[in-house]
């Protein structure tokens, strides 16, 4: 199933490129879970109320380090002043030395842009500092509430 879904990305790539189907360069291809159980997955990625995850087209988690530290990056498409827009996003959760029952993560977010865009969203995520994710059992979360800004972000880091 990975590979046709392979096959059929790169067959929409090149029509993309090659100017045949505009009606897709302006839409973006969700991201879709993976069907294993035991694989991570991104649950639930909202900002300021907008489905960050329905713009992801790929996503990749690094495997666990020993102290349980990984990497999340995803590559997003979406439409800004009506543009199509690109960027790709990295989310290194570092274990913060917590051995109890439930690990802690210190979060480094930082994003790449096709130009620099101030008002995307993840681009506010990557200026955010002392960012704190805990762990219960798979579950990875995220969260940052204040009056003008709101991250919820879960993860199933598949363990």
């Amino acid at each position: 199933e990975l590979k046709k879904a392979q096959e059929e990305k790169l067959q929409s790539d090149e029509t993309e490129k090659s100017g045949k189907n505009t009606a897709s360069q302006n839409t973006a291809l969700p991201y879709t879970q993976p069907d294993k159980s035991q694989r991570p997955a991104i649950l639930r990625f909202v900002i300021n109320g907008y489905n960050i995850l329905d713009t992801c087209r790929t996503v990749y988690f690094s495997r666990q380090e020993q102290d349980g530290s990984f990497l999340l990056t995803a590559d997003r498409r979406y439409i800004s002043d009506n543009t199509v827009r690109e960027e790709t996003f990295y989310l290194l959760f570092k274990a913060d030395g917590n051995c109890g029952a439930s690990k802690g993560y210190d979060v480094q977010p930082a994003v790449v842009q096709d130009y620099q865009n101030d008002y995307s969203l993840v681009y506010q995520l990557a200026q955010k500092n002392n960012l704190k994710a805990s762990k219960t059992g798979n579950l990875v979360v995220l969260r940052s509430t204040s009056p003008d800004w709101n991250l919820d972000l879960l993860l199933d880091i598949g363990e």
